[in-house]
Protein backbone atom coordinates (compact mmCIF):
# COMPACT_ATOMS: atom_id res chain seq x y z
CA UNK A 1 0.00 0.00 0.00
CA UNK A 2 1.41 3.40 -0.94
CA UNK A 3 -1.08 6.05 0.83
CA UNK A 4 -1.70 7.74 -2.25
CA UNK A 5 -2.76 11.40 -1.80
CA UNK A 6 -3.84 13.79 -4.06
CA UNK A 7 -0.91 16.67 -5.07
CA UNK A 8 -2.63 19.99 -3.61
CA UNK A 9 -4.98 19.93 -0.67
CA UNK A 10 -8.51 20.40 -2.26
CA UNK A 11 -11.31 18.16 -1.19
CA UNK A 12 -10.87 14.00 -2.21
CA UNK A 13 -13.25 14.11 -5.17
CA UNK A 14 -12.71 9.92 -5.81
CA UNK A 15 -10.56 7.53 -3.63
CA UNK A 16 -10.13 3.93 -3.35
CA UNK A 17 -7.49 1.84 -1.11
CA UNK A 18 -5.74 -1.01 -0.79
CA UNK A 19 -8.38 -2.46 -3.95
CA UNK A 20 -7.84 -5.69 -6.01
CA UNK A 21 -9.79 -6.89 -8.98
CA UNK A 22 -9.74 -10.58 -10.43
CA UNK A 23 -11.36 -11.42 -13.78
CA UNK A 24 -12.49 -15.06 -14.65
CA UNK A 25 -10.05 -16.10 -11.08
CA UNK A 26 -6.69 -14.08 -12.83
CA UNK A 27 -5.66 -11.65 -10.16
CA UNK A 28 -5.47 -8.60 -12.69
CA UNK A 29 -4.77 -5.24 -10.14
CA UNK A 30 -3.26 -5.83 -6.37
CA UNK A 31 -3.27 -3.39 -3.64
CA UNK A 32 -4.15 -1.00 -5.77
CA UNK A 33 -4.48 2.88 -3.77
CA UNK A 34 -5.54 6.12 -5.39
CA UNK A 35 -6.87 9.61 -4.74
CA UNK A 36 -8.00 12.73 -7.53
CA UNK A 37 -8.65 16.06 -6.10
CA UNK A 38 -12.11 17.71 -6.85
CA UNK A 39 -12.00 20.38 -9.41
CA UNK A 40 -8.66 18.91 -10.95
CA UNK A 41 -7.60 16.82 -13.54
CA UNK A 42 -6.40 13.02 -12.95
CA UNK A 43 -4.83 10.81 -15.62
CA UNK A 44 -4.24 7.01 -15.26
CA UNK A 45 -1.63 5.84 -17.95
CA UNK A 46 0.74 2.95 -18.08
CA UNK A 47 1.73 0.78 -20.56
CA UNK A 48 0.42 -1.53 -22.54
CA UNK A 49 -0.90 -4.24 -19.90
CA UNK A 50 -1.66 -2.01 -17.16
CA UNK A 51 -5.30 -2.34 -16.78
CA UNK A 52 -5.78 1.09 -16.88
CA UNK A 53 -9.63 0.75 -17.93
CA UNK A 54 -10.24 -2.00 -15.02
CA UNK A 55 -8.60 0.70 -12.83
CA UNK A 56 -11.11 3.48 -14.79
CA UNK A 57 -13.65 1.59 -14.24
CA UNK A 58 -13.29 0.67 -10.29
CA UNK A 59 -14.11 4.44 -10.17
CA UNK A 60 -17.48 4.32 -12.32
CA UNK A 61 -18.99 1.41 -10.15
CA UNK A 62 -17.83 2.23 -6.89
Amino acid sequence: MNNAKPATDAPVAVAFEDVSVRINSVLILEGVTAAAPRGGCTAVVGPNGFHSRETFGLVMTG
